[in-house]
């Protein structure tokens, strides 16, 4: 309700963006497709776990780097906001 066209509104907005959207979003997709990949071998075997095109590690690690990358920007949010206050 309070934002205005300034430099740190802007940035608190796209790091906003980019926390519920490529980090958190994608952490839980990728998750999901990890937990369906016995299922998605047999209905949908081209998609790119069941198919191998992507290993079991880096799956995992893609996993972390988007959940650690959804949690680090919370928090630098969370700590950018209350020293704007």
């Amino acid at each position: 309700g309070n934002f205005q066209w300034n430099f740190e509104d802007v940035a608190k907005s796209i790091l906003c963006m980019m926390m519920s959207g490529p980090f958190l979003t994608g952490y839980t997709q990728t998750l999901n497709d990890w937990y369906d990949r016995e299922i998605d071998a047999i209905n949908e075997p081209y998609r790119p776990i069941p198919s191998g095109a992507i290993s079991e590690n880096e799956v995992i690690t893609q996993i972390w780097v988007l959940l650690l990358g959804g949690l680090t920007s919370a928090g630098i949010l969370d700590i950018w906001d209350m020293i704007s206050l």
